[in-house]
This record gives C-alpha cells, sequence and structure tokens, in this order.
C-alpha cells in the first residue's frame, strides 16, 4: 500500500513521463563569459555560463562543466547563472576551453540536447609582453582642443621613468615642455600655449620601456586639432556642394568673413596639396579635373588667412569626378511630375551605374511621394527580340528588351511582374528581377548599379528608359516622362569604354551621341 500510495502521489504530482502538464522543455545556454573568441583574457577571470533556466545544482560538477588544462574551482549559483571560480589562476597566453555536458540539466530533469563548448584566451604574461598605449589625452582625431592643454598617455604596465623624457615623449611644430610619469601615465605640459587651428601630432618613440626592460613594439603617434582663434576669419565652400558630380572643370567658391584683420589670401586644397593662393576678392578657384580617373572621389577644403597671420578652414566638401552625360531630356516642364533633367552613367568592366538627375525634387502627386523609376534594356541589339510594349500595349520604343529594372512602388505591368494577389513585384522583366528600393520626395537625384554579368556579360547595350506614373491598376497613364524623349531613339552604353553609341535610324541624334563628340560632357549638379 506504500508503494501505491507513493505512485498516486508521484502521479498528483505530474512527475510521470505521460503527465502532459509536464516540463519537457530542454535549457539551452543564452550567454557565456568570457564570450567565445576572447582574447586577453584575465588570468583570475570567472567563467560563467547563463541558462534559459534554472538549473538543477547537483548536475553541476567538474565532469558536466569542465575547463581545458586541468582548471578547478567552485561553483556558485545565481537565478540562471552558474559561475566557476578557479582556485588557482590560469596561465598566460593559453586558449581554453569550455565544455558543458549534456549531463546537466534543468530542474524538470531535462538535460542540455547537446554538448556546448566555448574557448578564450588569456593575457600575454606582463613580464614578458611589450607595454602598450591604451588611453590618450587629447583622444585620436580630437578637434577644437584648448591651446593650454597636456598631452598624456596611459600605458597598459608600470613604465621606467627614466625612458621617458622630453627624447621619448615630444609633439611637433617645435613643441617643447616638461616630460612627468606617475601611475602609468606620462605627461607632456608644453613650455607655452599651442597655436590655434593646429593639426598636432603626439610621438612616444620605442625607447620607452617598462619595469622590466621591454620597449613598445613600434613608435606610437596620434593627432589632435587645436580650437580655432576667436578672431580668425571664417570661410565656408558655397560650390560645389557636398557629393556633386563636377566635369572636367569646376569653380570653387568660398564665402569669407574677416573677424580680427583683413584678409590677405584664400588657399584652395585639393585632395590634401595646396593648388591655389587668391589673394583678391572674389574668393574663387578653377579646377582642372579633366586628368582625374571618372568616377573617382576628391575632398575640398580651404582655409583663410588674415593680415594678423592668423587662419579659418572650411568643412571637407566631396565631390565625384565624373558621371558621363548619356541624354538630356528636352521637354523640361517646371511643376510637371516626375520630369527628367538628365541621365548619366559610368563603366567599369564589371559594374555599370546610372544616375538620373530631376528637374524639381520628385513628386508623385497622383499615387503618393515615392520614386517610380523603369528602365529597359536591349542586351544583343535586336529590335525583333525581347518586349516593347508595357502592358496594355503602351510602347516603350523599337528596342526589344529583354530587361526591365523598376525601382520605387509602382511600375504596375500586370503582365510583368506585379502580382495584385500579393500586393508586390515577384519577377520583374523576362529574364531576371532586380531589387527595388523606395525614394522619399524630396530625392533629387537616384544613382543604382548593375552588374554586366547580370545582363548576360554583354559587351554593351541599348538603352530606352521611362518615367511614368498610374492613377490605378488597368488604366491608361496619366503622364508618361520619356528619357531620351526624342522619338523612337535610344542610345548604347558601351561595357568599360564610356562614350555614347549611334542614334537609330531615323532618330534625332542624342547629346554626345556622334564618335567623333565622345567628349566628357557632365557639368555640376547642385
Amino acid at each position: 500500500m506504500a508503494l501505491c500510495s507513493a505512485l498516486i502521489m508521484g502521479a498528483c504530482n505530474g512527475a510521470e513521463t505521460g503527465d502532459p502538464n509536464r516540463d519537457r522543455t530542454p535549457p539551452t545556454v543564452v550567454e557565456v563569459n568570457p564570450s567565445d573568441g576572447l582574447t586577453g583574457v584575465a588570468i583570475d577571470r570567472v567563467i560563467k555560463a547563463t541558462f534559459s533556466e534554472p538549473i538543477d545544482e547537483a548536475k553541476i560538477d567538474t565532469g558536466s562543466f569542465s575547463v581545458s588544462g586541468g582548471v578547478r574551482g567552485a561553483f556558485s549559483f545565481l537565478g540562471n547563472t552558474v559561475t566557476l571560480t578557479p582556485s588557482e589562476e590560469m596561465a598566460y597566453s593559453t586558449e581554453y576551453t569550455v565544455t558543458l555536458s549534456t549531463g546537466i540539466t534543468d530542474t524538470a530533469s531535462n538535460h542540455l540536447e547537446a554538448t556546448y563548448s566555448w574557448s578564450f584566451t588569456t593575457q600575454n604574461d606582463p613580464a614578458t609582453s611589450p607595454p602598450e598605449v591604451i588611453e590618450t589625452n587629447p583622444a585620436h582625431n580630437a578637434v577644437s582642443v584648448s591651446i593650454s592643454t597636456s598631452v598624456s598617455a596611459t600605458f597598459s604596465k608600470d613604465m621606467d621613468p627614466a625612458t621617458l623624457t622630453t627624447a621619448s615623449f615630444a609633439l611637433d611644430h617645435g613643441v617643447t615642455g616638461a616630460v612627468s610619469y606617475a601611475n602609468r601615465v606620462v605627461t607632456l605640459i608644453p613650455d607655452s600655449d599651442l597655436e590655434y587651428a593646429t593639426v598636432y601630432t603626439a610621438n612616444i618613440s620605442t625607447f620607452a620601456a617598462d619595469t622590466s626592460g621591454i620597449h613598445l613594439e613600434s613608435r606610437y603617434w596620434w593627432t589632435f586639432t587645436t580650437e580655432a582663434d576667436p578672431l580668425s576669419p571664417t570661410i565656408s565652400l558655397t560650390r560645389p556642394t557636398d557629393s556633386a558630380v563636377i566635369g572636367d572643370t569646376v569653380t570653387i567658391i568660398a564665402d569669407v568673413v574677416p573677424v580680427g584683420g583683413t584678409i590677405d589670401s584664400v588657399v584652395f586644397i585639393i585632395d590634401g596639396v595646396p593648388l591655389a593662393s587668391v589673394t583678391a576678392s572674389p574668393w574663387e578657384y578653377t579646377w582642372d579635373a579633366s586628368g582625374e580617373e571618372i568616377g573617382s572621389l576628391h575632398s575640398i577644403t580651404a582655409t583663410v588667412h588674415d593680415s594678423d597671420g592668423r587662419q579659418g578652414i572650411s568643412g571637407l566638401v566631396f565631390v565625384h569626378y565624373q558621371w558621363e552625360l548619356l541624354a538630356t531630356d528636352f521637354d523640361q516642364i517646371a511643376g510637371v511630375p516626375q520630369d527628367v533633367l538628365r541621365l548619366l552613367y559610368r563603366s567599369t568592366d564589371s559594374l555599370l551605374e546610372l544616375r538620373y538627375e530631376f528637374l524639381n525634387e520628385w513628386e508623385d502627386v497622383i499615387n503618393d511621394t515615392l520614386l517610380d523609376l523603369g528602365v529597359f534594356f536591349d542586351t544583343d541589339q535586336n529590335a525583333g527580340t525581347g518586349r516593347d510594349t508595357l502592358a496594355g500595349g503602351l510602347p516603350i520604343n523599337d528596342i526589344g528588351a529583354e530587361y526591365r529594372v523598376i525601382i520605387g512602388l509602382h511600375g504596375l505591368d500586370a503582365f510583368a511582374g506585379f502580382n495584385p494577389a500579393t500586393d508586390s513585384f515577384e519577377v520583374i522583366f523576362d529574364v531576371t528581377g532586380f531589387p527595388m528600393a523606395n525614394l522619399p520626395d524630396s530625392a533629387k537625384f537616384v544613382e543604382f548599379g548593375l552588374y554586366w554579368a547580370d545582363l548576360d556579360d554583354t559587351d554593351s547595350l541599348d538603352l530606352v528608359s521611362m518615367n511614368f506614373t498610374w492613377p490605378e491598376v488597368g488604366s491608361d497613364p496619366t503622364y508618361v516622362d520619356w528619357l531620351p524623349d526624342q522619338g523612337n531613339g535610344h542610345v548604347t552604353i558601351r561595357r568599360n569604354n564610356r562614350y555614347l553609341g549611334g542614334a537609330t535610324a531615323g532618330a534625332p541624334a542624342l547629346p554626345g551621341a556622334n564618335p567623333a563628340h565622345r567628349t566628357k560632357r557632365a557639368i555640376p549638379f547642385d
């Protein structure tokens, strides 16, 4: 009877295997510390594993929670976390692996489903490893630093003060001062204030050594920029704007405001190299960029100097040289939705990039405020293959397009990828599809790239693009803006050879389409 009573009590408590309310979810490891792959771990670090639920403490021992290298210690428990505190320090520069076996169970006797392991590596022996600089003041690349600042560096270990002198720790620009060391920090106090608006480089040489005589492995340096003189003139670049696309020549214009003295000069700096000093207003410089590589990125800045020797510096502006002008839309009408200013492109052997620039900020007044752009490609220059109409019969010129790229939400060519059932595009055009991106109505240009390999890896392709708005599925387009907007003409983009192809028979020539006019035609776009 006692046995039956025990069985009945067990059944009543839900302990029997067939009880549907019994916890059958195995525990999992949700976090470990030190983390997997961590290096530089202190040799006296405790080791922790956090589980998804409380663990049966009786099942935790050196067999179920083991550490390589014979690490032993005491286990403690807090919430779902098990902590192993090693009884001895671990070895330096050693990789340890922690293994949690399936012998670990939760309080309902559910085992880990699989063995769990991770590894970490302990710190190097300070007695044999070189010292390192772990912090600086000012920080590297700090700006607007006070001219009365001191300069300091903190090391990873105790240093020999005799190796930290003005010979091993110095500032450039001829700065002199006193060097002191205490509590792993070396400090340089300049004899006088630093110069305004100046980039300084601090250096600690490999002569610096720790108390064991181990030197820095390599020279350590960092830079910072001091604050501007409150009486310095100010300067800003008004043209070109940041991220502008420039052509062979671009006029750089600076806005200058004198403060403490009259303006002596403005120096224009391209890619860190001073190219021109202008000594009278207007503060402008025309840069000849024709020798640069198409598609390259360049930085522009300028400094202003006054009669009292003060200077100001402008912010950086980055410009792209250049996109090739492919076509210009000649029916530009202000206020008309989705009107295109021009189309540019650049090409390498592997990538084709297109850039559309709009007459105004994009505004789709009929449906929403998202840009919708359709681009059609003919890869075999054969008008008899591919498609020549949209759904509903609207022509897309005579190129016989094999590919169509849509950017935006619309397009709504129901026979070419728009699935009304899912309200989404699934297969964009005949052969392949491209991702789509929504653009805000503040967009004034859009850029996207295609791999030539995704376009049958052809040597060239014909292009006709069309920007369109549909009031609703199945109705006639309220407004269609063609580019090129010249009859049934289209242009050829040649792979890795940046010039325009010829127009089709009977169509007017496009800008630059004549091979004799293969000049770089891009202009600044602000």
